[in-house]
């Protein structure tokens, strides 16, 4: 061999080694990660835990924990959750929260839900209150998770219990 044809065959198995190896390379991450958006499975959440965090001359203030549970060998995004607080059947408060929160593979992650019911918001259900000693509270909500492959899924939620107007 010449030379010439020396220098061009290395030059082409370096060229190989080092601009289609790494390729070959990205294609098992590219396939690492297909498999493990092929098997997204969905959050689970439950409301764990309902407080009376403080009561005075103007309303009742309320948290929630919510407990975010994900299943998946990768991170999920929280990309907002809506909610509705009623209380004997009618609903108080309401709206979206669009606070991104990102939940670790295989972990879980804990959100507080605080909310304040004003006693002039209760005057609508006054009637139904005003002989109880007690009154009845639901929480439906909605959480909205970014999951690869399936896109933003809604996953419901719900707690209802009552609470002492003494």
């Amino acid at each position: 061999m010449k030379p010439g044809k020396y220098f061009r065959l290395t030059l082409s198995i370096f060229l190989f080694l080092f601009f289609v190896m790494p390729l070959a390379n990205g294609c098992k991450t590219v396939q690492k990660i297909a498999q493990q958006t092929a098997t997204a499975k969905k959050p689970t959440i439950s409301i764990a835990n309902v407080e009376i965090s403080s009561v005075s001359f103007v309303g009742i203030d309320f948290v929630f924990d919510i407990k975010i549970q994900n299943p998946n060998s990768f991170g999920v995004t929280l990309s907002s959750f809506d909610y509705n607080f009623l209380i004997n059947q009618h609903s108080f408060v309401n709206g979206k929260q669009e606070d991104p929160l990102t939940v670790a593979a295989n972990a879980t992650s804990n959100v507080q839900l605080p909310l304040t019911i004003q006693y002039l918001d209760l005057y609508a259900v006054f009637s139904s209150l005003k002989n109880s000693r007690t009154a009845a509270y639901q929480l439906t909500a909605g959480f909205y998770f970014d999951l690869p492959v399936l896109g933003t899924v809604r996953i419901p939620a719900e707690k209802s219990g009552s609470f002492s107007l003494k």
